[in-house]
């Protein structure tokens, strides 16, 4: 598979391309996966509220001889657009420190611990929203959904149930969410390091880094 071009930076630009047909089929996937997480509703458009903007962020993953294998498109929040103290509130989430890393480490390597890694897709997508956040219909959806034109653009919009990667408050909500999750699994967080959790002791000992 070869794109004869590069990466489009607009829905429009990835729509009208030689390899249309890839990118709308990126844009569907995002869509319906985005739908089945039930990350939004469709509300009528508020009085009382503006809702913020959304974008599409395309990307091509390549072999390793350069030939496209897959067409990505991720549809991404405008969160500059938000304004605290109506679509969001704290934004601050945790870091791991270097030293609790290292101090993790030693302490598995010294021990003869097991050692193994892993990464959430779509991390982001997993939490709930607190705030009452209204979103633009994102392009694309009104055609896979088939909504009536009649209904006019401007008075349909998506009201976020769960959260979405570029929110102001993304990567916190994230966090709220796995230290629930990690809680209920009988894991309790370090005191010195709130993002190094721990369970059990001797041979049942098991640390989890955030």
């Amino acid at each position: 598979m070869a794109a004869t071009q590069g990466v489009p930076k607009t829905y429009v630009e990835a729509t009208t391309r030689q390899e249309q047909a890839e990118w709308k089929k990126a844009i569907a996937s995002e869509l319906e996966s985005l739908i089945a997480n039930k990350t939004w509703k469709l509300v009528p458009k508020p009085a009382h509220q503006r809702p913020i903007g959304c974008r599409w962020v395309f990307a091509l993953k390549r072999d390793e001889k350069g030939q496209v294998v897959r067409y990505k498109a991720r549809l991404v929040a405008k969160g500059y657009s938000q304004r605290h103290g109506i679509d969001y509130e704290e934004t601050y989430s945790p870091v791991a420190y270097l030293n609790s890393i290292r101090a993790m480490l030693a302490k598995c390597s010294a021990e003869g611990m097991e050692i193994e890694q892993c990464d959430v897709d779509t991390a982001f997508l997993y939490g709930k929203l607190e705030e009452e956040i209204y979103m633009e219909l994102p392009e694309g959806l009104r055609e896979l959904l088939e909504l009536a034109e009649a209904e006019g653009e401007d008075d349909v919009v998506c009201m976020l149930l769960q959260s979405l990667y570029g929110l102001k408050q993304a990567s916190r909500v994230w966090n709220e969410t796995i230290d629930k999750h990690l809680k209920s699994m009988g894991f309790e967080p370090a005191d010195a390091d709130p993002c190094v959790y721990t369970r059990g002791e001797g041979e049942d000992e098991c640390i989890v880094r955030q």
